[in-house]
């Protein structure tokens, strides 16, 4: 599909970075090499969806799970990391002067996604809220 609409930016949820569910050693390395092969430049950035280094992340099964941002301008990919819960990665992609992608994946449950978003990022710069 993304050879066939080109897409400026993809957000990709619940790709394997190299476990013993896939084939492959990354499914975002992969495909980054398939799309190349197809003449389509695109870069960006994957980060485990967990933590950097925490409890979660070392657990085998859990510690290939990540969350990447394909972008075909290859603009930086910052990831950040939310204080609680365990789902907690913030994928950030400055795409122009005044636009911003956030790439979010929280946990299902209802107590989780609270506790996520009632964190205030402190790497989260002020924006303009909009309105004249």
């Amino acid at each position: 599909m993304i050879d066939r609409e080109r897409p400026d930016v993809v957000s990709l949820l619940e790709i394997d970075r190299g476990s013993h569910r896939t084939v492959t050693d990354c499914q975002f390395r992969t495909l980054l090499e398939s799309l190349r092969e197809r003449g389509l430049s695109y870069g960006g950035g994957v980060a485990n969806k967990y933590s950097n280094g925490g409890l979660v992340e070392s657990v085998p099964f859990f510690g290939h799970l990540a969350n990447a941002v394909l972008s075909r301008s290859d603009r930086p990919t910052t990831a950040h990391y939310l204080s609680a819960g365990r789902k907690r990665l913030v994928l950030e992609v400055d795409l122009a002067a005044d636009a911003v992608l956030f790439a979010v994946h929280l946990s299902l449950g209802a107590r989780s996604r609270d506790v996520s978003s009632a964190n205030s990022p402190s790497w989260s710069p002020a924006r303009p809220t909009g309105g004249t």
